[in-house]
């Protein structure tokens, strides 16, 4: 798994128990392997930057190496062999029906013999969905509880997904998009500090936020995002927010920029989420402390945790891939946007399959 922050490749294994809505996952391991000379190129093909046919399938295919070594490399000195791998790909394009999830599964034929899924995206959109969120099902399976709880992605893109207390089910779930988050951050640290991020937040914490400006870039980040009658989607769409920036700008002390910056995204995730529901924080921005401290902050006493039933940060999204991958196997629409809510038993399973031979 490769998120829009296009910070580094994912990959999760997991034991699944059971079948359907009553399957269980649980977490056997998780490793994280840098992009190296791919976070660049992967970048700008998400950033719409023009290249050639030749291009975009070499890229592909120096993706698709990626994966497989990087799942040999964890499933080999655990000594296990995978029976599923579910892919997600660096998505460049999103625009549905149109999408683009760019990887190459060729090398990965010759690493493994089992089943292969990618592009689970695309069943939805075909009739008539947004194909995302994609998380909000495997959400469900993996954190639903007693209680309400909101599971928050602090990805490049902020997204939320909304779960029922007991005895509510997978129909009640809901999930959108917020606002950038990452991209944000990320960004500000290319602009100010000149590296690719603000170590554990620790700049934006020895500064001081602005509050008149973090709440007007609140709502602006807000802005045409809280009618969920019509869905921003926030996928490789040029949408990335960088110039929300600029009005820190006028902040002299860099620091101060950066403090209000996590203020003003705190200040929009608490005011998108019920005030008194468990918030589970996951995603590369819990690492950003600030941020984390922003949201606790402002939710007091409502009770706001960074991770939940055993699974860490850092490993949701692979471990989401994999429990959406089993749903697909199972024959489960993994997605409820659209019309495709109405179709809980369509003509093809999700996603693109590649079967291992009998």
């Amino acid at each position: 798994m490769t998120g829009t922050s296009v910070d580094a490749l994912d990959v999760a294994i997991a034991r699944i128990h059971g079948t359907g809505l009553e399957m269980r996952a649980e977490l056997i391991a998780v490793e994280q392997t840098p992009l190296g000379e791919l976070k660049a190129p992967l970048r700008a093909a998400a950033d719409q930057t023009p290249m050639s046919a030749l291009d975009f399938a070499r890229l592909a295919h120096r993706f698709g190496l990626l994966h497989a070594e990087a799942i040999s490399s964890l499933t080999g000195r655990l000594g296990l062999i995978p029976d599923l791998i579910c892919l997600h790909g660096q998505t460049v394009a999103h625009d549905p029906p149109v999408g683009w999830a760019l990887l190459d599964t060729t090398p990965l034929l010759s690493h493994f013999e089992c089943t292969i899924v990618t592009e689970l995206r695309h069943l939805d959109m075909a009739h008539g969905g947004q194909g995302a969120p994609i998380s909000p099902l495997a959400d469900w399976i993996l954190f639903r509880g007693e209680r309400p709880r909101t599971i928050v992605n602090l990805g490049g893109f902020c997204n939320i997904t909304s779960l029922p207390g007991s005895p509510g089910g997978w129909n009640q779930v809901t999930g959108r998009d917020l606002c950038p988050c990452n991209h944000l951050l990320d960004e500000g640290a290319r602009r100010w500090l000149d590296a690719s991020m603000d170590l554990d937040g620790r700049k934006a914490m020895a500064g001081t936020a602005d509050r008149a400006l973090a709440m007007e870039l609140a709502e602006t980040l807000g802005a045409n995002r809280d009618d969920i009658s019509e869905p921003t989607r926030a996928l490789a769409q040029g949408d990335e927010g960088r110039d929300f920036l600029d009005p820190l700008e006028s902040l002299p002390v860099v620091e101060d920029r950066l403090a209000t910056l996590t203020s003003a995204l705190a200040i929009r995730i608490s005011r998108a989420v019920t005030a008194d529901e468990e918030l589970v924080l996951y995603g590369g921005g819990t690492f950003n402390q600030a941020l984390v401290d922003d949201i606790s902050d402002i939710r007091t006493p409502a009770p706001t945790c960074t991770g939940l039933k055993g699974v860490p940060p850092s490993a949701r999204e692979a471990l989401v891939m994999a429990v959406l991958g089993a749903c697909a196997q199972d024959g489960i629409m993994i997605t409820s946007s659209g019309d495709s809510s109405d179709r809980p038993n369509v003509g093809h399973l999700t996603g693109k399959w590649l079967q291992s031979a009998p």
